[in-house]
């Protein structure tokens, strides 16, 4: 049976209906009374570039501690280096990454950037020849009047291993043996005009509870006198935070460090101040250096 041209068309438009009326069941959510769309979703890929395990606020992908200690954010005070391992704690063992572990480091929080080896710091003290460590052979002289300024390591100068007090040792490093005109009341160790302070804090601004650690340093101790150190946190105001004091009977080691930490209340720009002097045999003070 030959189809009439008007059937055909009817029969067409009928399986259009049926057509759309399928598709719009697929579209349907069960429930509303509204069609979604059958577009592929949009993947988004989260990158481990942002990610920070231990939540100190150091990526992943710089954090040398990245499942460490929780509860901390790094900063300049708490993290010296930047690395994402915590300073004072039994994270970072080299809190200012040069090479030298703080128990070994005099510096232990001093410059950044740089290696101590034989030709950065002489001495492997920690302290950075060209800008921190004003005796880079550690005898007790400072750089400024030390002839042999990286010479013999491993001595002291005193009016018996360095009789004429210019740094080189007589046994092995002074061609004239050490009687340039030297004698027992000269020299690092016995003239006061040799000792000096060297004091500093390792930031200026700091937040509540945060530890404030000032560093002293002390060059050409006078031999057998009693030493003292006094030092106090300054605020904005020029007003006195915290103090303390320290005192040691200097020997021929004249060389000595101290360090000093204690928490703040508030936040705010801070100084470091400390005055060193000495006590003779009569118990009469006298102020050798200040440091800030």
């Amino acid at each position: 049976m030959q189809l009439k041209p008007a059937t055909s068309v009817s029969i067409l438009f009928m399986l259009l209906l049926l057509g759309q009326a399928f598709t719009g069941h697929l579209n349907q959510i069960p429930g509303e009374e509204r069609a979604t769309e059958l577009d592929s979703p949009t993947v988004v890929m989260s990158s481990n570039n942002t990610t920070d395990t231990d939540g100190d606020g150091i990526y992943d992908t710089n954090d040398d501690c990245l499942n460490g200690e929780t509860n901390w954010t790094s900063s300049y005070i708490t993290d010296h280096d930047g690395d994402g391992c915590k300073d004072n704690s039994s994270e970072d063992m080299d809190d200012d990454n040069d090479g030298l572990v703080d128990a070994y480091d005099s510096c232990m929080v001093g410059n950044l950037g740089w290696i101590s080896s034989n030709t950065t710091d002489y001495d492997s003290d920690g302290c950075q020849d060209s800008s921190e460590d004003m005796d880079d052979d550690n005898d007790g002289v400072l750089d400024a009047d030390d002839s042999c300024m990286t010479g013999d390591l491993g001595w002291i100068s005193s009016n018996t291993t360095d009789a004429d007090g210019d740094g080189c040792r007589d046994a092995t490093e002074d061609t004239d043996g050490g009687t340039g005109g030297g004698n027992s009341s000269t020299g690092c160790g016995n003239d006061a005009s040799y000792t000096s302070l060297y004091a500093y804090s390792f930031s200026s601004y700091y937040y509540v509870n945060d530890t404030f650690t000032g560093s002293m340093s002390v060059y050409c101790g006078l031999v057998n006198m009693t030493m003292t150190l006094d030092y106090s946190i300054l605020d904005a105001s020029n007003s006195t935070v915290d103090s303390g004091n320290t005192s040691w009977i200097a020997s021929t080691s004249n060389y000595t460090n101290e360090i000093w930490n204690t928490t703040l209340t508030q936040s705010g720009t801070y100084g470091f101040y400390a005055v060193l002097g000495y006590y003779d045999a009569n118990q009469t003070w006298t102020q050798l250096d200040t440091g800030y």
